[in-house]
């Protein structure tokens, strides 16, 4: 609440006016600056953050590795017909591996603008955010 009164005759008129309330608290900003800021930075989450990263990994690895292995399957008998017509096992091999770097540049063009994208949405969207918090100006 913004005033122009005195602050602790403004805190005590607040308490009266949240007195029966339950769970409401009053309290000045700066003390609510400081539990926040000591929360915030006296959690340290880098185990956390690098388990979740190799859990994203791990299971783009296992769902791009389904993909490829339900995608062969499916096509066996385009792979039977090509070795009939007299393709060498080193052509299909060729085939597979020039489509699989395909998706993987197709993914990549997708992919990286799209994650600096979010990235950059992210900062924008924190910086005036701790600002406002903590009394920071830009």
């Amino acid at each position: 609440m913004r005033t122009t009164g005195a602050r602790a005759a403004v805190k005590t008129a607040a308490e009266l006016v949240v007195a029966e309330l339950p769970g409401a608290k009053v309290a000045d900003l700066t003390s609510v600056q400081r539990l926040i800021g000591s929360s915030l930075t006296a959690v340290d989450l880098s185990a956390l953050t690098r388990l979740e990263t190799l859990f994203g990994i791990v299971l783009l690895a296992a769902a791009t590795g389904l993909i490829f292995a339900l995608g062969l399957i499916e096509r066996q008998r385009s792979f039977a017909v090509l070795s009939a017509l007299g393709a060498k096992s080193r052509h299909i091999g060729s085939f597979l591996w020039s489509e699989g770097l395909v998706i993987v540049g197709i993914a990549i063009a997708a992919g990286v603008p799209t994650g600096l994208g979010i990235a950059y949405v992210l900062v924008k969207r924190k910086r005036p955010a701790e600002a406002a918090l903590f009394g920071r100006k830009r």
